[in-house]
């Protein structure tokens, strides 16, 4: 606190009467004593408002003054504090959930239940085959109300069940279960559709535990996939149709198997307007060269097979885009079907026809198992050029240093006489030996093309109609090296005309042929070892060596498959054990399946 200044007080004389006289006689202050009084005025009062806070500040909740000489401070808290306090929030708080969880779960394990389903992992299309579903009363209740509900495949055909369904032949209303009781039941039917198609089976159980009002689910899924047909369909066609002129597609049956289930089926087929089907055949006879998957032993014989007389599979229209074919057999020959179409006007560049193999299932269903879009190039032309690499029309796979064998086929279909017609075949790729061409009628190299015209071909002078020819050439594709990798390995060829001597009917894309495009095949090895000891000198066979008669002796066989350039799919090898050699039913494989038929004592 300040010290205050004292002033004296002015004492004046008392008297009993004042008068004016007297209050003049009284001494005034001096200047300088008013200021010094103001500043004292001032600063009593500022001590006073300074007395009063600090009052305020220093008492207690009852009003009292504190004691400030032993007057605790508490310390702040430290940010390892703060997060000490906030982590045993977060820990309580987990806990809380936790035991929430572990009460509803443990709710529901009292009153839970199992189910699972067994399935094949592939079937052949049409084979017969059972699901089974099992399921098992997990709690400590009586399991009441149960019903199981099966969602098939699309695919999927229905034959029959162990326990008769409630209701469209996915539901069963099934018997209660105490508490450890399982049950099961199995449900045979069919697949139908293409091969390699997933097929999912999925299963819904629902029950009531006794003593609890709410309803209870549990679900369960498989997948089985279609291993194949029973046999394999190829389509060979020409990707050009000239208007007014007879199509082809040629469909290929081969490979049948020892199961073949789908011994009847419908062959379907869409067309636009303009395209009518003409007529459906089976050919008695096929060319092995129209086949580009078979693995029969009568298909390629030695000398080279050139055509074999079959007993054709039955077929008859059922309606006017619709075939019945029947008869189809195990272990068959391979069997053409071929369809004929003529294109009578052109209302597009680009069209398609749509076939199909279905079959019709008991509730109405058509299920398809295959299908083969044939797109086609509609040209309008009066010449007609046909591209053929090793005599085939259609894409196909060829080796590095295979030689090719071109043919161009090409007809007038027109009324007029063609002349000065010249014809030029481009090769697209880079894998060939353009120092190997071979052609007899030395055609003009031109930019990855050969061109001919009536100096080298006089027939080209004039083409008359119904007038035909052919030009043959043959060239070699170079050897895989190690610098090719990355490398384009297709080859697109394709022939065009034009005429120097007039106008052709149609358009530049009207005077194209078909378009083939040959893909050269991986370089896929397979090395086969037949070994007594292995690469160490450790027996892996056993037996006497060299195997004596009536003795047993072992050996093991390995079968290293190796691969660069395209990856390959369905790849399958396969050998038949002679009558004196037994598969021990033995193998381990890092990749793939292996497969013994007993019958046909194959290895596959």
């Amino acid at each position: 606190m300040s010290s205050k200044k004292e002033f004296k007080p002015i004492k004046a004389k008392p008297q009993a009467n004042s008068s004016l006289a007297d209050f003049i006689e009284r001494p005034v202050p001096s200047e300088q004593e008013v200021v010094n009084f103001n500043r004292a005025v001032k600063q009593e009062v500022r001590d006073q408002e300074i007395d009063t806070n600090l009052s305020e500040i220093y008492k207690d909740r009852y009003g009292q003054l504190m004691d400030v000489k032993t007057l605790k401070v508490k310390k702040r808290r430290s940010w390892l504090a703060r997060f000490s306090r906030f982590l045993l929030g977060l820990i309580i708080l987990v806990g809380l959930s936790y035991g929430a969880y572990y009460f509803i779960n443990r709710t529901n394990n009292q009153a839970a239940a199992e189910i699972s389903l067994k399935a094949p992992e592939s079937v052949i299309a049409g084979e017969e085959f059972s699901y089974e579903v099992s399921y098992k009363n997990t709690s400590r209740f009586a399991l009441n109300k149960i019903n199981l509900d099966l969602k098939y495949p699309d695919n999927f055909i229905f034959l029959e069940s162990s326990i008769p369904p409630a209701s469209q032949n996915s539901n069963w209303q099934l018997p209660d279960l105490a508490p450890g009781q399982s049950y099961s039941l199995t449900v045979k039917g069919k697949l139908i559709n293409k091969k390699d198609a997933p097929n999912i089976l999925e299963a819904y159980l629902t029950y009531t535990p006794a003593n609890f009002s709410s309803e209870f689910k549990r679900d369960a899924s498989v997948n089985t996939l279609i291993g194949g047909l029973g046999f394999d369909v190829e389509a060979a066609y020409l990707n050009t149709a000239l208007i007014g002129q007879d199509g082809e597609v040629n469909l290929i049956f081969n490979n049948f198997g020892d199961n073949v289930f789908l011994n009847n089926f419908v062959l379907n087929v869409s067309s636009p307007n303009n395209i009518v089907i003409s007529d459906i055949t089976i050919s008695p006879e096929i060319k092995a060269t129209e086949i580009k998957n078979v693995s029969r032993p009568d298909i390629n014989q030695t000398p080279p097979y050139s055509s074999v007389s079959i007993t054709p599979m039955a077929i008859n229209k059922i309606s006017g885009s619709q075939w019945q074919i029947d008869n189809v057999a195990a272990k068959s020959l391979a069997q053409k079907v071929l369809l004929k179409y003529k294109v009578n006007e052109k209302t597009e560049d680009k069209q398609s026809i749509v076939i199909n193999l279905e079959q019709l299932a008991p509730d109405g269903r058509t299920l398809i198992f295959w299908e083969k879009t044939i797109d086609l190039d509609i040209m309008k032309s009066d010449l007609n050029l046909t591209l053929a690499v090793d005599n085939l029309k259609a894409d196909s796979a060829v080796d590095f240093g295979q030689t090719l064998n071109y043919t161009i086929n090409y007809a007038n279909h027109g009324v007029a006489t063609l002349k000065d017609v010249n014809i030029r075949v481009d090769l697209k790729g880079e894998f060939f030996d353009w120092n190997s061409l071979q052609d007899k009628n030395r055609g003009q190299l031109s930019d990855g093309g050969i061109i001919w015209t009536k100096e080298q071909i006089p027939g080209l002078a004039e083409i008359s109609p119904n007038q035909e020819g052919a030009i043959n050439f043959s060239i070699k594709l170079n050897d895989f090296t190690a610098s090719d990798l990355g490398k384009d390995l297709s080859l697109n060829n394709q022939a065009s005309f034009n005429l120097s001597g007039g106008e052709a009917t149609g358009s530049s894309s009207d005077r194209l042929s078909n378009t083939i495009i040959n893909k050269i095949n991986s370089n896929l090895n397979l090395i086969e070892q037949i070994r007594y000891f292995d690469e160490n000198n450790i027996p892996v066979g056993s037996g006497p060596l060299p195997p004596k008669v009536g003795e047993k002796t072992s050996f093991k066989i390995y079968w290293s498959v190796t691969n660069d350039l395209h990856e390959l799919s369905d790849t399958k090898v396969s050998l038949v054990l002679p009558n004196y050699v037994n598969f021990e039913e033995k193998s381990s494989v890092n990749v793939g399946s292996l497969i013994y038929d007993n019958s046909s004592r194959q290895i596959t």
